[in-house]
């Protein structure tokens, strides 16, 4: 793991893709403003970006909703997914978008074992012992939890 001091270290925790999306969109804008930046999976958010449900929260689950929210996702650079009356956030793209980024991305060490993710880590996504993962979140300049 780097030396260097974390400016802004996200905690991820929920599932949900527009927390996922609030997350690392926000830590691609703190990285490409000069901040150091990381982000640290735990539970729910681990098993999503492992593969596992990933979903929409009920209030953006409606068609008309995604469809708005494709239509400008792309002037914010976000991945879109489909054509036509099928295009919405392409979910699976954010973490490329993230690792295209160069942030830096972590797995929470107790919930790795938890779920049984040691050596499954998606592309991008590293494993962290405790000893680390204590420094990282005492030293980091500020740490915002799940958005």
């Amino acid at each position: 793991m780097s030396q260097a001091t974390v400016d802004v270290l996200f905690i991820c925790r929920d599932g949900r893709v527009d927390s996922l999306l609030s997350n690392l969109y926000l830590a691609r804008e703190m990285k490409g403003a000069g901040l150091n930046v990381v982000v640290l999976f735990a539970g729910e958010a681990l098993r999503a970006v492992c593969g596992e449900a990933m979903l929409w929260s009920q209030g953006l689950q409606e068609q008309s909703v995604r469809l708005t929210m494709a239509d400008r996702a792309k002037a914010m650079g976000l991945p879109v997914a489909g054509r036509s009356d099928s295009r919405q956030i392409d979910r699976r793209g954010l973490l490329p978008m993230a690792r295209e980024a160069n942030i830096k991305m972590f797995a929470c060490p107790p919930w790795v074992r938890l779920l049984a993710l040691e050596g499954r880590l998606p592309k991008g996504v590293k494993e962290v012992d405790e000893a680390n993962m204590v420094k990282m979140l005492s030293e980091a300049k500020q740490v915002i939890g799940s958005l």
